[in-house]
């Protein structure tokens, strides 16, 4: 059949070459005759289109290709049912799980069990006869058999628990002193959820002895790494580099012999993926099958490995393995506040170069660590700087809950990072308790822990002093100039806004018809009354909404109450009553009081009264003022309310008159020389001779705006003593006056300038006539009601701001990095709690690595003592684990299976002369990566090929013993890119900012994309990309259907099959031959056979669907796109 001759195809070579030499078959009967449907999802699984059906039909399986299937083969091949579909996993995820929950156990449940349940469920309990309910903790066994009620842990299963139940203090309440947080309760049930991973197989009654350095310091990672000679009593015509003699020996002590190496084509395919990421182009693998044949394959090779050492791609591929390890993100993980860390491209890009430049791996950690601490950096800030983003770009965590908590969260993260990606301990382990496998105590602990603790987090410019402080002066030049203009708009517009002080009362009265209007028609429009009032829409739907009822603001404005006791308005069109008028002037008389207020009209100097009346009101309506004048030539006389809050109209009178020294019957009727306010008028009815001076004005509520009132002046003749006069309300009766004589001109007659009514007062001028208020005006509108001097002004100083920012300097390249905040040591938190202090742990290193004498750090934090202590060549812990790390990327797995973990918990290396032996010649070689990368590669180990043999996989089925190459999966990055380079769609500019995976037009290395703690993008996610909150070492592995649904449709998958089909079309005609021939050089490296010819042949041939989304040759590539041959590196 057409399909399933396709599907052989892209299964592989491997699995064709099966079949040709077993010509046995066998079908799984899981795609017999199945019919299902396959959806277009995103990078997430999530349907795009319209589901359309397709058939499966019985497929071919090469059994050792199957075991080895990590995703979809053909684009067009139907889903399996999910509950029959296989989810492999490979053994270093099973691993990777095994140590995960170690670490969760050990520093979440264990620590627990010692302090709230040991005393009563434990075997020291039963010794001293305290054991309750029959129950043992301290052991898996007693765990799970449980007590005298049953089983106290059913694992994945927490609701079922009765552990879980007893913490939740549903049934038994446990511990009895208290129910526990709700984050141990949760960790607990997350615990038992993951299968309740226990590795206490017994007892532990006695106290945890005193570690033994001496014995634990013969462990062999914990020694320093020694070489030795390659050994020679093997067969050496193999071998090329002395790796190979390591390997070698150990085949032979097994009864093993090496597999053929792999083809040139092979060979070249593998170093350019495992180096740069990429495939390598046709013109590439011409070039180097040609040199191969002109000189030697050898020679060829090593040209080969040379030229893609010295490619800028070889940092981006061997950088972002190093960003694993650095777990490298642009935000946080929390979900209050989440922050992007805009600058982390920085980082990013100063790790790429560092590797490009092959910078010595010992400086490569120390300018990490402490860069902007060494006297020895290069003099450019970008290299001192940026590489300080492994901290600087670290985990921060809410902290309004529990800051303490959330800062020691911190501190472990950066420990955590550091010692695993370092030094390959789980230093983090030691966090509640010493460590229960490393001889690594709680006090090494924190002694680390207090080096961080003296660190901050910062962002500083990338640029050399002098251009840092030209760019400053330069942009305060800009702020100023802005400031000023903003200043002078500000200004201008609130000149303007209080221009309209006398049309408060309009608009309060528009939005009262509009309320009005509105309680009979609910689709009554604000900008309706608007129009009809003549008044500007937008301020009068501010005004509209200040007058809300509900705005709270205006109950603390005592001069609206009587706006805000208005009935509601009933009626359509009745007429506005009066009390609505007169609560709107009353308010608008008030708003007067505050301009004048602050334009200092009515506080203009210090004194006190001589002389203040009783209150004069309805029930006392005239008081009679006698006063000796000592001498004053002058009086001023002031007429105020009583203070009492009462809003009403009143006049009041006042009969003033002299009395001399001589007669008590020679008076003088006074005349008033003038007022000081231009609000309250004094006038006195000439008229009529003898009539009392009146006094027009209104009294006001207490609060902004409290009153009015008058000053009178009054010039006193000489020879006259005394001041008589008689004062009270007019004939209304209503309202309360008082008055107060002074013989200086009188002060404090307003709100001092900083008590609270003063400032309320100022709030509510704010409000309504800022720039900003319900007065505002629209930057665009304001040119229009200026006067052509004041926009010349403001162009003028516009100008100037355009001039500053022209002469602006580049905007500064920034980092987020660290800087020594401090030199105090931090104290041993007792069980990981903040807030149990225990001792002091002087800052130093770990003592197994060290040693007894070793020195406190005394200089800053001690980051640069640190940095020198990691990356010294007595440290019997970089150079190896680095080496293995390198190790591992070329063979998918390293000669210590458990790359973040050396110590006792971790796996022994497989070949430990070779791993010393390379760790010591690495250090030799000047810590140079690029050497290793050499070393490694040019080994004959390097070079074999893929392919199995029976005695290998009889004695060695794991390949520990690398007598075969390990076939491997691209990770997304490397997969993404490849997509990109074959279709000709690629990106291969460098650095900069990073892009969104979401941007349809991003076609740059995955590298660049942006990296999310808190949302990871769907595609990494789908595709095994590392969780960014911890550091990684191993990516895991999956197989899962949205995987395939990815594959089959996403956008981004279908368009690079479109372009490259047209690709591959206009570069070799129209023969079908050629250009099957030239995309499977673009993908694999080869040229196709006659079968995959014919096959190409008959399936382009095949009519296609008339609602086809592809014509026949895109589906074509899209099933070669989608096949494990691309997918994978042999």
């Amino acid at each position: 059949m057409l399909l399933e001759s396709v599907l052989t195809v892209v299964l592989g070579r491997s699995a064709l070459r099966k079949r040709q030499q077993e010509p046995h078959r066998w079908h799984t009967d899981l795609l017999d005759s199945v019919e299902s449907r396959v959806y277009c999802s995103d990078a997430a699984g999530s349907a795009a289109f319209p589901p359309q059906p397709f058939h499966a039909f019985p497929i071919e399986f090469d059994p050792l290709v199957s075991r080895r299937l990590r995703i979809t083969q053909l684009a067009y091949v139907a889903l399996l049912p999910i509950g029959q579909m296989a989810i492999l996993t490979c053994a270093s995820f099973t691993n990777a799980l095994a140590s995960d929950d170690l670490e969760f156990f050990e520093s979440k449940i264990r620590p627990v069990l010692v302090e709230h349940c040991y005393a009563c469920h434990s075997e020291e309990a039963k010794s001293n006869n305290k054991l309750k309910g029959g129950l043992l903790l301290d052991t898996r066994q007693g765990l799970l058999v449980g007590g005298d009620s049953g089983p106290s842990v059913t694992p994945e299963r927490p609701d079922q628990s009765l552990l879980i139940s007893a913490l939740r203090h549903e049934d038994f309440e446990m511990p009895p002193s208290g129910k526990l947080p709700a984050q141990i309760i949760d960790d607990f049930t997350e615990w038992v959820r993951r299968g309740a991973f226990d590795p206490r197989n017994s007892a532990t009654t006695a106290a945890r002895p005193t570690i033994d350095y001496q014995m634990s310091g013969q462990f062999w990672s914990f020694k320093k790494p020694k070489g030795v000679p390659a050994p020679t009593n093997t067969d050496t015509s193999w071998a090329q580099t002395e790796i190979d003699r390591f390997i070698k020996a150990r085949m032979e002590q097994e009864g093993l012999d090496p597999v053929e190496p792999a083809s040139p084509r092979s060979l070249l395919r593998r170093a350019t993926f495992d180096l740069t990421g990429l495939p390598p182009s046709p013109e590439e693998m011409r070039l180097f099958l040609d040199a191969s044949q002109e000189t030697t394959l050898k020679k060829a090779y090593s040209d080969a490995i040379n030229r893609l050492l010295s490619s800028t791609h070889y940092g981006e591929r061997w950088g972002r393995h190093w960003l694993d390890i650095a777990r490298y993100a642009e935000d946080q993980a929390h979900t209050f506040g989440v922050r992007r860390r805009e600058h982390a491209h920085e980082y990013r890009d100063w790790v790429i170069a560092a590797l490009n430049n092959d910078m010595p791996y010992d400086q490569f950690i120390k300018m990490q660590l402490a860069g902007d601490l060494m006297p020895d950096a290069e003099s450019s800030p970008r290299t001192r700087l940026a590489g300080l983003g492994i901290l600087g770009l670290g985990a921060i965590y809410y902290k309004n809950s529990d800051k303490a908590q959330a800062q020691a969260d911190e501190l472990d993260d950066r420990i955590d990072t550091i010692t695993r990606g370092l030094l390959g301990l789980t230093v983090s382990c030691a966090r509640c308790h010493d460590h229960k496998f490393d001889p690594i105590p709680t006090q090494d602990y924190y002694s680390l822990a207090g080096v961080f603790h003296n660190t901050r987090m910062v962002d500083k410019p990338l640029a050399p002093q002098n251009v840092v402080d030209a760019y400053r002066a330069a942009e305060q030049q800009v702020k100023q100039h802005e400031n000023a203009t903003k200043a002078l708009r500000d200004q201008r517009k609130s000149e303007l806004a209080e221009t309209q002080l006398a049309n408060v009362h309009k608009y309060m009265a528009a939005v009262w018809r509009y309320r009005q209007r509105r309680s009979n028609d609910r689709n009554t429009k604000i900008h309706t009354i608007a129009d009809e009032t003549e008044l500007n829409r937008n301020w009068l739907e501010r005004w509209e909404k200040f007058l809300r009822p509900d705005n709270k603001y205006l109950q603390s404005i005592t001069s609206l109450q009587p706006w805000l006791n208005l009935p509601e308005p009933n009626g359509h069109d009745a007429g506005l009553p009066a009390a609505v008028l007169v609560a709107a002037q009353t308010f608008e008389h008030h708003l007067r009081d505050c301009l004048d207020e602050r334009d200092g009209k009515l506080d203009k100097h210090k004194t006190k009264a001589v002389y203040v009346s009783q209150r004069v009101d309805k029930l006392h309506p005239m008081v009679e003022i006698k006063l000796d004048l000592k001498g004053a030539d002058r009086l001023f006389l002031v007429i105020t309310d009583a203070g009492d809050g009462i809003n009403s109209d009143w006049g009041d009178w006042i009969n003033p008159r002299l009395v001399s020294h001589d007669s008590e019957k020679s008076l003088l009727d006074l005349d008033w020389k003038n007022a000081t306010t231009d609000h309250s008028k004094v006038r006195r009815n000439l008229n009529s001779a003898g009539q009392p001076l009146k006094v027009a004005g209104k009294i006001y509520p207490t609060g902004i705006g409290t009153h009015a009132f008058s000053v009178i002046e009054y010039e006193i003749p000489p020879g006259y003593e005394h001041f008589i006069s008689q004062g009270g309300l007019d004939g209304s009766g209503e309202g309360t006056i008082q008055f107060r004589i002074y013989t200086a001109p009188p002060s404090d007659l307003s709100p001092k300038k900083d008590s609270p009514e003063r400032q309320a007062r100022k709030e509510l001028v704010k409000r309504v006539f800022s720039s900003s208020g319900i007065f505002q005006i629209n930057d665009k509108d304001l040119p229009d009601r200026l006067t052509d001097g004041q926009q010349q002004q403001l162009n003028a100083l516009e100008a100037q701001v355009s001039a500053a920012k022209d002469a602006l300097p580049p905007s500064l390249p920034m980092a987020h990095v660290i800087q020594d905040s401090g030199t105090k040591d931090l104290h041993v938190y007792i069980r990981g709690d903040p807030s149990r202090l225990g001792p002091v742990a002087p800052r130093r290193f770990l003592r197994i690595l060290t040693g007894r004498d070793r020195t406190p750090y005394t200089d800053g934090s001690g980051r640069l003592e640190l940095a020198n202590d990691i990356a010294s060549p007595d440290n019997p812990l970089t150079a190896r684990v680095i080496v293995n790390r390198v190790w591992q990327h070329h063979f998918g797995r390293g000669l210590v299976d458990t790359p973040s973990n050396f110590g006792t918990q971790g796996a022994l290396p497989s070949h430990p002369e070779l791993l010393d032996t390379l760790s010591v010649r690495f250090m030799k070689a000047g810590w140079s990566l690029k050497w290793l990368h050499r070393e490694i590669m040019l080994s004959a180990t390097y070079q074999l090929s893929s392919n199995h043999s029976a005695p290998g996989e009889s004695i060695d089925p794991e390949n520990r013993l690398l007598w075969r190459m390990n076939r491997r999966r691209l990770e997304v990055e490397s997969w993404r890119d490849a997509l990109l380079s074959v279709s000709g769609n690629l990106d291969k500019s460098t650095g900069g900012p990073t892009v969104s995976l979401d941007d349809a037009h991003n076609t740059r290395r995955t590298v660049y994309a942006a990296i999310s703690r808190h949302s990871l993008h769907g595609l990494l996610r789908l595709f095994d990309f590392p969780d960014a909150n911890v550091t990684s070492a191993v990516r895991t592995e999956t197989i899962v259907p949205q995987q395939q649904l990815f594959v089959l449709n996403s956008e981004f998958f279908v368009k690079q099959a479109k372009t490259l089909a047209a690709r591959v079309q206009g570069q070799s005609g129209e023969t079908l031959d050629h250009r099957t021939h030239r995309v499977y050089q673009l993908l694999y490296g080869r040229n196709a056979d006659q079968q995959e010819l014919l096959i190409a042949k008959k399936f382009v041939a095949q009519p296609n669907p008339k609602d086809a989304k592809l014509t026949r040759w895109e589906q074509y590539t899209q099933a070669l796109l989608g096949s494990n041959e691309f997918l994978y590196v042999d």
